[in-house]
């Protein structure tokens, strides 16, 4: 089995598109650990600062207080390498889609509030997180166009505004 040398070998054309989602989805998805973390973090300070208990005497506290640390880097990390490699109207609605779905989808589970749902939710659960996926991946489509055309004016004001500005600075002297 042959090693892949990089991006400019052949055979990573492959892997590219792969690599373009990782990337995203793996910020995304520590982005979701990182609500839950805070939200444990949260309650266990709110436990100690009303009294009822000393979260710092547990070992366990420090672990989630490292967890959450390590996951808000591993987030930041993998989010602006996957910003530096690829173009951002992909990347951002891939981080958003993962890192609701995770933190909502984690939340129901590991605070047992799935069992706080009616039927009825428990129905329409599912159909506003799909909602929510499809949403945001129809408005980074249409966002597209707008946002190439934008840049372009930008790109073009910003060189008529060097123009006066150098205009100016050999007026002045």
């Amino acid at each position: 089995r042959r090693r892949l040398r990089g991006p400019h070998d052949p055979d990573y054309k492959r892997h590219a598109r792969l690599h373009r989602f990782l990337y995203p989805a793996l910020s995304g998805t520590m982005g979701g650990q990182n609500v839950l973390f805070g939200k444990a973090t949260a309650e266990l300070l709110q436990t100690t600062i009303v009294g009822n208990d000393n979260c710092f005497r547990y070992w366990q506290s420090y672990l989630i207080f490292l967890t959450m640390g390590l996951t808000v880097f591993l987030q930041l990390r993998w989010l602006n390498q996957s910003l530096e490699l690829f173009e951002a109207m992909y990347v951002i609605p891939v981080f958003e889609v993962l890192w609701i779905v995770t933190s909502v989808v984690g939340g129901l589970v590991l605070f047992d509030e799935l069992r706080l749902l009616g039927t009825h939710q428990l129905i329409l659960f599912p159909v506003g997180i799909a909602l929510v996926i499809v949403g945001i991946l129809l408005l980074s489509h249409r966002q597209l166009q707008k946002m190439v055309f934008s840049f372009l004016e930008s790109q073009l004001f910003l060189g008529l505004q060097h123009s006066v500005d150098v205009f100016r600075m050999t007026q002045c002297c």
